[in-house]
């Protein structure tokens, strides 16, 4: 900041002016590192804390331990933070690592991503600087192209409430399925029987269930018909949960978690304190979002996506479930993005022949 007095002609000072900042020209490199939790919204974001580190095109090395290689989020509005690096550090290139996460949530630190829905890398998150160079400001997550394709900011999610007992009997659920071409028809008929076993097991305790399909899009009302907040004991619901299911006509290209969460919020908001949980079933990594639709490969922006979503549910009390089937999900790598939009003990994996005993457990 810097303090001016003006000068007259016959050289008297007169009175001083109103601070000015002052942004002196300066040929030093600097990386931002922008951030969101709620779309909108600079809720949870302070205290985020970023180190950079050393390593590789494919691997994270040590961290740096000078001041200059690290930064953390301030309090609202803030939405990013800055390190302003020495020359020393031109024609390097960095790791973001997010050491600390803000109050109330977690960090990826890593996405597995792959091709045509499944994964087969794991990549860390938000990733790895440009070179760097004199006078340049670079921003992360770089826009990236290809698996690391990101929304630009670094998605943290929210911590996932507790499933807590009331006074009310049943659950108010939120089942949300995946209809991708990639569930075979054995498979079709292993989903039918698993969700027949789930509804028995929520059979004369009051619950209740809604709907959402997803595949490339996501649909409630849902593709099946049913509609929401319908009896577990309803003498249709099995029937029509198993006649959706078997339905080949049901089923298109495309796993879009993002837009699965985003109408899963929408209803549960449209209702609000109505439903106590949601529980997502799916068979493969998320390869679409609002970013884009146009690759069949798992990517950061569809799970950066997914997680900003899933948030949604979060923030209004609603524990998120997931529930992993198949060798394209059901695996360490799978179950990374699981996590993501979830939370730690809150996501399940098994085989598609399982999945009967896996829900009725659940």
């Amino acid at each position: 900041t810097g303090y001016i007095r003006s000068w007259t002609g016959n050289q008297q000072l007169q009175a001083w002016v109103a601070p000015v900042t002052v942004d002196p020209p300066s040929n030093c490199a600097k990386i931002t590192v922008n951030k969101e939790v709620l779309r909108g919204n600079t809720a949870y974001l302070a205290g985020a804390t970023f180190r950079l580190h050393s390593g590789n095109t494919t691997t994270v090395g040590a961290a740096i331990p000078d001041s200059w290689a690290t930064c953390t989020v301030g309090a609202p509005p803030a939405t990013s933070c800055t390190m302003t690096l020495p020359s020393t550090a031109n024609g390097s290139a960095y790791w973001v690592v997010e050491e600390s996460a803000g109050a109330g949530t977690f960090a990826l630190n890593s996405i597995a991503t792959g091709p045509t829905g499944q994964v087969d890398q794991l990549r860390p998150y938000p990733g790895r600087t440009d070179t760097v160079v004199a006078g340049q400001t670079q921003q992360m997550p770089r826009p990236g192209s290809g698996d690391t394709r990101s929304i630009g900011k670094t998605a943290n999610a929210l911590n996932n409430p507790q499933l807590v007992p009331d006074c009310v009997a049943g659950l108010d659920v939120v089942l949300i399925l995946d209809l991708s071409t990639s569930i075979t028809t054995a498979q079709r008929t292993d989903y039918a029987n698993g969700l027949e076993r789930l509804v028995q097991a929520l059979q004369g305790t009051g619950s209740r269930v809604s709907v959402v399909t997803f595949n490339a899009t996501a649909a409630n009302p849902n593709t099946f018909g049913i509609p929401n907040l319908t009896s577990a004991d309803s003498p249709t619901l099995i029937t029509q949960l198993r006649n959706g299911v078997l339905n080949s006509a049901n089923f298109d290209a495309g796993t879009n978690w993002d837009a699965a969460f985003q109408r899963a919020a929408d209803l549960t908001a449209a209702a609000a304190g109505v439903y106590d949980l949601t529980m997502m079933i799916t068979d493969g990594a998320p390869n679409y979002s609002r970013t884009s639709s146009s690759s069949y490969d798992a990517q950061f922006h569809s799970v950066e996506n997914a997680v900003l979503s899933a948030n949604a549910i979060k923030a209004q009390g609603i524990p998120v479930w997931t529930v992993g089937v198949g060798n394209a999900i059901g695996n360490s790598l799978g179950e990374v993005n699981l996590r993501s939009v979830s939370g730690p003990g809150d996501y399940f994996v098994g085989a598609w022949e399982s999945l009967g005993g896996l829900l009725e457990n659940i």
